[in-house]
């Protein structure tokens, strides 16, 4: 597949996050664009991490900040580059350039993904192929995949990963593993 050095089309993504005041009322605790990165010198796609928690259950708890400012715990922005936390949840937006592609890759994770704009191609280790649209939703359980943009036109997906347990098959493990 080719490299793309262009950016994605897509305005980036903004987040709002919302919380407690001191008396328990429903406040805004952020509304700003986050920036999006490449894992790795050779990737292609930009990820954009948009939360994340290490613990089941999530903690809503809020922080009053040193300003009197109450906080929350921005996990993703201390661990930008960490795809899955083994505890908890990520909360991701991926945008992939036309005509290029993942590595094959398995996650210790259950991932549901929702195509927002453009077209996918998810490929599993046997070959089967499933082309997703905007609107589509996948539930990706722990399986070796990659994505593949075979089209024109950047496409972007939303993932929610959580965290889970290896998938065993008789005596074996199957674990994170890229290719």
């Amino acid at each position: 597949m080719s490299s793309s050095t262009e950016s994605s089309p897509y305005p980036p993504v903004r987040r709002i996050v919302t919380g407690h005041d001191s008396s328990g009322k429903s406040i805004f605790l952020e509304d700003k664009i986050v920036p999006a990165h490449t894992f790795s010198e050779n990737s292609t796609a930009s990820f954009t991490g948009l939360y994340r928690h290490d613990e089941f259950p999530a903690s809503n708890q809020d922080t009053p900040g040193a300003d009197g400012k109450v906080a929350f715990n921005d996990l993703i922005a201390t661990k930008p580059k960490e795809l899955v936390t083994p505890t908890g949840s990520t909360l991701w937006a991926v945008d992939t350039p036309p005509h290029n592609k993942s590595p094959f890759h398995r996650t210790e994770s259950l991932d549901y993904g929702i195509v927002a704009k453009g077209t996918i191609t998810l490929i599993l280790d046997d070959g089967e192929r499933v082309k997703l649209s905007a609107g589509d939703v996948i539930i990706q359980r722990g399986t070796i995949h990659e994505w593949i943009n075979e089209g024109d036109e950047w496409s972007r997906v939303y993932f929610v990963m959580i965290a889970s347990e290896k998938v065993k098959i008789g005596d074996k493990e199957l674990g994170t593993e890229f290719h």
